[in-house]
């Protein structure tokens, strides 16, 4: 026993990572293993709604994370794979204009105004939609099988997408934290969350709980500097 602000101070001091719960514990180490360390906290945050970004956005602004805006360029690429709707800032909300994810990740991660990348809804939204059932149960059965294919494919783009994503991820040094809103034990075991597992990344159920892991990762990551400085 004794005062908790010397004890915390003399943790951080030492760069030990102090978790306030079980759960954060096992979700900055899940994160520590195969995550980057980002090179600052400017946060991209890539979304399926906007109410998923105010929410991301508020859980970030909170732990002193930035929400920084989005270089010209980047900008320019989205508005060729976004219609006029998009708010045309960070977070970057996809309008349910389809499925777009990957199309938008790739120049946000290319951005140099971007240190990491906090997904919500967005990566994995294929198993999401299988898992919600996706289709009308007035749908004719013609119309069924078309739609039902349409769903492979896409979640078998996805799949393809993936291994590009951890691509980036490492050859860029951005962490990519995935938000899946919908969880399940049938989501977990979609192929999409079985291959980002399979990768050591995990899905995390809430933005509080995402943007928390992002924030231990980009303390860490200063703390690894002053001491390389």
């Amino acid at each position: 026993s004794g005062s908790d602000v010397i004890v915390n101070a003399a943790l951080k001091e030492c760069g030990v990572i102090r978790a306030d719960e079980i759960e954060e514990l096992f979700d900055v180490a899940a994160a520590l293993l195969r995550q980057p360390l980002p090179k600052g906290k400017r946060i991209g945050i890539l979304t399926g709604g906007g109410g998923h970004g105010v929410v991301a956005t508020d859980a970030c602004s909170r732990l002193g994370l930035e929400i920084p805006p989005l270089s010209d360029s980047t900008l320019k690429k989205l508005d060729e794979v976004l219609p006029e709707r998009w708010p045309r800032q960070n977070p970057v909300d996809t309008v349910a204009a389809g499925f777009v994810t990957y199309e938008c990740l790739w120049p946000m991660m290319e951005d140099e105004n971007i240190d990491a990348i906090l997904s919500v809804g967005s990566i994995g939204m294929s198993s999401m939609w299988r898992m919600m059932g996706g289709l009308p149960i007035a749908m004719p059965s013609s119309l069924r099988e078309q739609a039902m294919k349409m769903m492979d494919f896409i979640e078998a783009d996805e799949l393809n997408n993936l291994d590009k994503a951890i691509e980036y991820m490492d050859r860029y040094q951005k962490p990519i934290i995935v938000t899946s809103l919908m969880m399940s034990p049938e989501m977990r075991q979609s192929p999409v969350l079985k291959k980002l597992q399979e990768n050591g990344l995990i899905s995390y159920p809430t933005p509080e709980r995402s943007a928390k892991v992002l924030y231990h990762l980009c303390w860490y990551a200063e703390y690894r500097r002053q001491l390389e400085s």
